[in-house]
């Protein structure tokens, strides 16, 4: 009986810890990109509204990479400051100019150099960014650069 007990206490507090992490963290979607696209690894059941739900982080930075890659760079968005302006506009009531910093000095490049250049780093830094901290480190990060 104890056992039972201590079981259910354990998945109780074990559900409560995991709605305590952030959004991105819960969705292994760790730059919290919006959903909308048929991107490669996403859950089957998507329970969240806004936001994609990828089966493992990974495959949240290989969309994340090739949305910079890809569409960003075909329309020119190739610069740290940017790809930041457009991956988080202010308009949407974010913090760009701060986010632009945090991201250039983890990333230890300027808002000038080309994104693209340095994606696992500025991927990896966009997520600390976006999560609050560094739930994945850099070698998960450039997995998912790979797999774009």
């Amino acid at each position: 009986m104890k056992a039972l007990v201590f079981l259910g206490l354990l998945i109780m507090t074990t559900a409560v810890l995991y709605k305590t992490l952030p959004r991105g963290v819960r969705n292994n979607n760790p730059l919290n990109i919006r959903r909308g696209e048929d991107w490669d690894g996403l859950a089957p059941v998507q329970t969240d509204d806004d936001y994609c739900v990828f089966i493992n982080p990974l495959y949240g930075f290989r969309a994340a990479a090739r949305i910079i890659k890809g569409a960003y760079y075909q329309r020119g968005i190739v610069t740290l400051q940017q790809v930041i302006t457009a991956w988080a506009p202010q308009n949407d009531n974010n913090p760009t100019r701060r986010y632009i910093e945090f991201v250039a000095d983890k990333a230890q490049i300027s808002p000038a150099d080309r994104a693209i250049d340095y994606l696992p780093r500025v991927l990896w830094a966009m997520a600390q960014f976006e999560n609050g901290a560094d739930y994945y480190g850099l070698a998960m990060v450039r997995q998912g650069v790979k797999l774009a």
